[in-house]
């Protein structure tokens, strides 16, 4: 049974070209890193090889941070799929046994969530072939390739990575029964992850902040640090030292999730009902008499001719306007929007996360190696950019997917897409709303970064230069992500 669950969530993933897309978007990201110079992923490389074993590994660790995405839509629909097209109560009746459906579906999830993380491979493979070439890089860039590489880097970070992401992210979909509580586990996720690397600005606790990274990446940089560039070019990571500890720790995490998942799993489904309230004493006449008196009134107006329906929309004593009526319906669209995610038990737990990501990098400091500075403006937006510009970008990309999606999955899309409004003033709803829950999480920050200063008793508060970057800086990025994000959830037929 096992294996044909397996199977089964291989060929449906196969099928769909949500796997193609992940995979893709790695390829390109590390065929253009590897093939030209004006593309970087985890900063600058130094004088050893584009492809050297050192670089390929800060490539699949980087990119395992979107890999936590992936993990997330891949054991979401396998946890989910059956709940969501309402066939788990015929399937659960049948004599299955639960390990093999709970075990076949987890370790499907499992190998497809590592499969994009492939494309750094294959990107690098191309790139050091296309970009000498083409002439975007000097072949002299370009080092030999090792299967050992390759092999490390999946089972010592790829592998483990997206177990302990997918134990969390498996656990809480059947727990729960909801998508939006699977993404907040993964933001829960980078959470653990920024918290811990605010422990790398001493260096006492270099060490702790290397065990404690859920992901490997600053575990492998202290273990690399002091590597010179012939090492970087030839050696490949290897599982001891603060590397082994680490994987342990999260690995055993994973494990008790993953069995505590399969534990509290159950083919069972609850039953809720609520009792009928009856309508008693003079609840009961009352309606009584309004059913006849509405029996009565249709039947008088049965041979009266059909109203004529007015097209214009009318106020208290007049017709409204083409832009009139836009405005209003913009205005209702975008409370409602707005509304429905400030209200929402999610936005205020990722709002949680990103104070409490802010409020530890705050708290540190700003001492660098020993030394201490001041809290002068410019570097709490840094700070405030450092902690929070990836997070925010991942609030805006969810509640996108919430906001196109939300009157798909309540079946409510067809009954508001036959109202008379103009689809243009919906869609424009949706981007202001996003933008607008950005920037009031983002003047939350500020707020902090301000409150921050004077407690460290530094008056000198620079209004100005934060306003400034936020105009400049920060609120158009929100608009675009806002926007673009939109279009993509309304032009690909995929919610993840």
């Amino acid at each position: 049974m096992f294996i044909e669950f397996l199977k089964l969530e291989l060929r449906a993933a196969f099928k769909s070209p949500m796997l193609y897309v992940f995979f893709f978007l790695i390829t390109l990201l590390v065929f253009g890193a590897v093939a030209s110079d004006s593309v970087q992923i985890g900063g600058a490389i130094g004088n050893v090889y584009k492809n050297s074993p050192n670089v390929l590994t800060t490539f699949f660790l980087i990119l395992g941070l979107i890999g936590v995405l992936f993990a997330t839509a891949f054991f979401n629909n396998a946890a989910l799929r059956d709940h969501n097209n309402q066939f788990n109560e015929i399937l659960f009746h049948l004599p299955i046994g639960k390990a093999g459906y709970f075990w076949g579906r987890f370790i499907g999830a499992l190998i497809l969530s590592t499969i994009p993380l492939l494309g750094v491979y294959l990107g690098a493979w191309l790139g050091s072939i296309i970009g000498p070439l083409a002439g975007w890089v000097e072949a002299d860039r370009i080092g030999p390739f090792f299967a050992e590489t390759l092999i490390n880097n999946y089972f010592i970070f790829v592998l483990p990575n997206m177990f302990f992401a997918g134990s969390i992210i498996f656990f809480l979909a059947h727990k729960f029964k909801n998508t939006i509580i699977s993404f907040v586990g993964a933001l829960a996720i980078f959470v653990a992850y920024f918290a811990s690397g605010t422990l790398l600005s001493d260096l006492d606790n270099q060490n702790l902040a290397a065990i404690t990274d859920v992901f490997g990446i600053r575990t492998y940089g202290v273990f690399s640090r002091y590597w010179t560039p012939l090492e970087r070019n030839t050696l490949s990571p290897s599982f001891e030292g603060l590397i082994m500890w680490n994987r342990l720790l999260w690995l055993g995490v994973g494990v008790v999730l993953s069995v505590l998942s399969f534990l509290s799993f159950s083919f069972r489904e609850k039953m809720r009902y609520r009792p009928f309230r009856k309508l008693r004493g003079a609840a009961a006449k009352d309606q009584t008499k309004a059913t006849a008196e509405a029996e009565a009134t249709d039947n008088k107006g049965a041979d009266k001719p059909i109203p004529r329906v007015q097209s214009a929309f009318q106020s208290k004593d007049r017709s409204l306007s083409g832009a009139e009526v836009n405005w209003l319906q913009f205005r209702s669209f975008f409370k409602a929007n707005t509304l429905s995610i400030t209200k929402s038990v999610v936005f205020k737990i990722v709002a949680f996360f990103g104070i409490f990501l802010l409020g530890v990098s705050l708290i540190e400091g700003y001492e660098y190696y020993g030394l201490q500075s001041y809290p002068v403006t410019y570097k709490v937006i840094g700070d405030i950019a450092g902690s929070t510009s990836l997070f925010m970008i991942i609030v805006v990309i969810f509640f996108s997917g919430e906001l196109v999606w939300r009157d798909r999955v309540s079946h409510i899309h067809e009954v508001i897409n036959a109202t008379p409004h103009n689809s243009f003033v919906s869609i424009f709803a949706k981007v202001a709303s996003l933008v607008t829950i950005a920037v009031l999480l983002q003047f939350v920050f500020i707020f902090m970064g301000v409150m921050s200063q004077l407690f460290r008793g530094f008056t000198v508060i620079e209004l100005d230069v934060y306003l400034i970057d936020f105009f400049v800086d920060t609120l158009p990025g929100y608009i675009i992500y806002a926007a673009l994000f939109v279009l993509i959830q309304t032009l690909v037929n995929n919610r993840y």
